[in-house]
């Protein structure tokens, strides 16, 4: 948990909860409240304590590293995304608040997570940062509708290719008709309901090759 990860590290370098929020040029109340739980640093200053104690980020919320890390609360995702979105698209929160049409300071209590975006402020968010709504509250990894398409394609074409692999290893010369024919007909209407077919004639031309050896090795059985 975050607020114990931090009492760890404060304790491990030896310093006063006073000392460290000097550091960061905060009071000692404000500090002690992250260390107690009453309250959530904002994304800049993650980063901030992070670097300070130099670790992750990944580290200081959940005490392990990446490959071994545990999810960090919804509130914390969204306050991050929030200020990691902002600082990549190099706004500040003025601007951003004009391009969504709210007070900064009402962006910024957003950011620091002290206040949450309402339904019809979320969308508004999305589009002046250029990510999904989705994105944006953690429940996707994909940040644009593009991106989302594009990883569902690659993961269909892998699939098309383990099955062909499969038909290809198989023994019974009924049992690969079958198949073989299904899967030819599941690429036919793929390809068709495809808008840029462009993108799919390597695929579809490797697929093809493949039907045909496929075939041969039937008519040999």
């Amino acid at each position: 948990m975050f607020k114990d990860n931090l009492k760890l590290l404060r304790k491990k370098k030896a310093l006063t909860q006073k000392e460290v929020a000097e550091q960061l040029g905060m009071t000692q109340q404000n500090y002690q409240k992250w260390e107690s739980g009453k309250s959530s640093p904002s994304g800049e200053t993650l980063e901030r304590l992070a670097e300070y104690f130099g670790v992750s980020i990944d580290f200081l919320l959940s005490g392990e590293s990446p490959e071994h890390s545990v999810p960090i609360t919804r509130h914390q995702a969204r306050t991050l995304r929030l200020y990691g979105l902002r600082k990549e698209a190099k706004l500040t929160i003025e601007e951003v608040a004009k391009k969504i049409g709210v007070d900064p300071e009402l962006y910024r209590a957003w950011e620091n997570g002290d206040k949450a975006p309402g339904p019809f402020d979320t969308p508004k968010i999305s589009k002046a940062l250029g990510v999904t709504t989705a994105y944006l509250i953690s429940e996707s990894n994909y940040r644009t509708e593009n991106e989302k398409i594009e990883a569902e394609n690659e993961k269909v074409q892998k699939e098309f290719i383990e099955e062909i692999e499969n038909i290809d290893s198989a023994k019974s010369r009924n049992k690969v008709k079958k198949r073989l024919n299904r899967l030819f007909y599941s690429l036919l209407l793929a390809i068709e309901d495809v808008g840029d077919k462009e993108d799919y004639k390597e695929l579809a031309s490797y697929i093809f090759e493949k039907f045909d050896t496929i075939n041969e090795n039937i008519n040999k059985k």
